[in-house]
């Protein structure tokens, strides 16, 4: 299982990031738009549909529903890697499996692991996308 961490696990956001993910995402973007926030708007999106899935998770492991936190993680893995946070993904992906083994450890520790994960990935898809959007690399 994934290791907890009470700080950003990494200063090194290509270790908690996909680069890649989020360039092809860039490209989606319409150069003949000045202001297109369709990167933003999913970072947004990210950010306000994420936190609740993982209090719904910490709910539903506290009622220990393996079905319900397999599902959750499920969601919030395909949040994650629509936007390249692949750290907050293998994440969800340990949960899952967790849950398919029916792992109480599982239960106790998914919801603490990924709201760290979440909130790391949000921290760093902001810095991330700031430095892009001022044209820095």
């Amino acid at each position: 299982m994934t290791q907890i961490c009470r700080q950003p696990c990494s200063s090194d956001p290509s270790e908690v990031l996909d680069e890649v993910v989020l360039l092809q995402l860039k490209a989606l973007e319409d150069p003949n738009v000045q202001d297109d926030r369709f990167v933003d708007d999913l970072i947004d999106l990210f950010k306000r549909e994420t936190p609740p899935l993982v209090t719904a998770l910490a709910e539903r492991a506290m009622a220990l529903d393996f079905r319900q936190v397999e599902s959750l993680a499920h969601k919030i893995k395909g949040f994650a890697r629509n936007l390249g946070a692949k750290t907050l993904a293998a994440s969800c992906e340990d949960v899952e499996s967790g849950c398919r083994r029916q792992s109480r450890e599982t239960l106790l520790t998914a919801a603490q692991i990924l709201a760290v994960k979440t909130e790391e990935a949000i921290e760093l898809l902001d810095a991330y996308w700031r430095k892009q959007s001022l044209g820095e690399s």
